[in-house]
């Protein structure tokens, strides 16, 4: 017994699903987007260890280890404690 093709009809849209998930979350999202950096405990730290990134990036270390400035000036390994993806696509934003 063999099966047809399931017939696609003119209203079958199979990219409205996702469409609808993009746009109901936009709404959840633009506070984060469009108002300054959000008020958190650890923030500051994102954004020092952010600057940290950057001067390194721009001395050509592509993978900096140690960020020499943090530390009270003796260098502080944060890269080899907390992933670096999430500052490497910040410092690309």
């Amino acid at each position: 017994m063999s099966r047809s093709p399931r017939q696609q009809g003119p209203l079958s849209l199979p990219w409205l699903p996702p469409a609808l998930v993009a746009i109901l979350s936009l709404g959840s999202i633009a506070p984060l987007l469009l108002g300054p950096l959000p008020a958190t405990h650890d923030g500051l730290h994102h954004l020092f260890r952010l600057f940290e990134l950057d001067r390194s990036l721009r001395a050509g270390v592509l993978y900096p280890r140690i960020f020499a400035d943090m530390g009270f000036g003796y260098g502080y390994p944060v890269l080899n404690f907390y992933s670096p993806l999430s500052y490497y696509l910040a410092w690309l934003a």
